[in-house]
Protein backbone atom coordinates (compact mmCIF):
# COMPACT_ATOMS: atom_id res chain seq x y z
CA UNK A 1 0.00 0.00 0.00
CA UNK A 2 2.86 2.40 0.76
CA UNK A 3 4.41 1.87 -2.66
CA UNK A 4 1.06 2.72 -4.23
CA UNK A 5 0.79 5.91 -2.14
CA UNK A 6 4.29 6.93 -3.18
CA UNK A 7 3.59 6.21 -6.86
CA UNK A 8 0.37 8.23 -6.80
CA UNK A 9 2.16 11.08 -5.05
CA UNK A 10 4.90 11.02 -7.68
CA UNK A 11 2.19 11.44 -10.33
CA UNK A 12 0.93 14.56 -8.58
CA UNK A 13 -1.94 13.12 -6.55
CA UNK A 14 -2.61 14.43 -3.07
CA UNK A 15 -2.61 11.26 -0.99
CA UNK A 16 -4.26 10.89 2.40
CA UNK A 17 -3.50 7.55 4.03
CA UNK A 18 -5.53 5.74 6.65
CA UNK A 19 -4.46 2.80 8.75
CA UNK A 20 -6.68 1.37 11.48
CA UNK A 21 -3.71 0.52 13.72
CA UNK A 22 -0.76 2.69 12.67
CA UNK A 23 -0.18 6.39 13.05
CA UNK A 24 2.54 8.77 12.05
CA UNK A 25 3.32 11.43 9.53
CA UNK A 26 0.64 11.49 6.84
CA UNK A 27 -1.31 8.57 8.34
CA UNK A 28 -4.69 9.03 9.96
CA UNK A 29 -6.34 6.66 12.40
CA UNK A 30 -9.90 6.70 13.64
CA UNK A 31 -12.92 5.77 11.53
CA UNK A 32 -11.91 5.30 7.86
CA UNK A 33 -14.88 7.34 6.65
CA UNK A 34 -13.38 10.42 8.34
CA UNK A 35 -10.66 10.70 5.66
CA UNK A 36 -12.99 10.22 2.68
CA UNK A 37 -14.81 13.59 2.40
CA UNK A 38 -13.52 15.52 -0.58
CA UNK A 39 -11.66 12.56 -2.05
CA UNK A 40 -11.80 11.97 -5.79
CA UNK A 41 -10.84 8.34 -5.36
CA UNK A 42 -10.57 5.74 -2.63
CA UNK A 43 -7.95 3.02 -2.86
CA UNK A 44 -8.36 0.04 -0.54
CA UNK A 45 -4.75 -1.10 -0.50
CA UNK A 46 -5.08 -3.64 2.29
CA UNK A 47 -7.71 -6.14 3.34
CA UNK A 48 -8.33 -4.87 6.88
CA UNK A 49 -11.85 -6.02 7.82
CA UNK A 50 -12.74 -2.51 9.07
CA UNK A 51 -12.73 -1.30 5.46
CA UNK A 52 -15.29 -3.92 4.47
CA UNK A 53 -17.57 -2.64 7.24
CA UNK A 54 -17.77 0.94 5.92
CA UNK A 55 -21.27 1.82 4.70
CA UNK A 56 -20.85 3.34 1.24
CA UNK A 57 -24.31 4.90 1.50
CA UNK A 58 -22.99 7.21 4.23
CA UNK A 59 -20.12 8.56 2.12
CA UNK A 60 -22.11 10.59 -0.47
CA UNK A 61 -20.08 9.98 -3.62
CA UNK A 62 -19.28 12.79 -6.00
CA UNK A 63 -18.49 10.61 -9.00
CA UNK A 64 -15.95 8.82 -6.88
CA UNK A 65 -13.82 5.93 -7.94
CA UNK A 66 -13.03 3.05 -5.60
CA UNK A 67 -10.04 0.85 -6.41
CA UNK A 68 -10.25 -2.47 -4.57
CA UNK A 69 -7.56 -4.89 -5.80
CA UNK A 70 -8.10 -7.25 -2.86
CA UNK A 71 -11.81 -7.69 -3.61
CA UNK A 72 -12.67 -6.89 0.01
CA UNK A 73 -15.63 -4.62 -0.70
CA UNK A 74 -19.10 -5.63 -1.82
CA UNK A 75 -18.83 -4.10 -5.30
CA UNK A 76 -22.58 -4.35 -5.96
CA UNK A 77 -23.37 -2.41 -2.78
CA UNK A 78 -20.80 0.28 -3.54
CA UNK A 79 -22.03 0.59 -7.13
CA UNK A 80 -25.63 0.89 -5.94
CA UNK A 81 -24.49 3.72 -3.64
CA UNK A 82 -23.17 5.63 -6.66
CA UNK A 83 -19.51 4.68 -6.73
CA UNK A 84 -17.53 3.31 -9.64
CA UNK A 85 -15.66 0.23 -8.41
CA UNK A 86 -12.52 -0.91 -10.22
CA UNK A 87 -10.76 -4.09 -9.11
CA UNK A 88 -7.37 -2.78 -10.19
CA UNK A 89 -5.05 -4.06 -12.87
CA UNK A 90 -4.90 -7.80 -13.52
CA UNK A 91 -2.35 -9.59 -11.40
CA UNK A 92 0.24 -11.74 -13.09
CA UNK A 93 0.37 -15.39 -11.95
Amino acid sequence: AWALCEALGALGAQVVAHDPVASGEGVFGGPPQDVVPGADAIVVGTAWPVYGEVAPEALAPARRLVVDPSGLLNAARWTAAGFTVWPGPPRSP
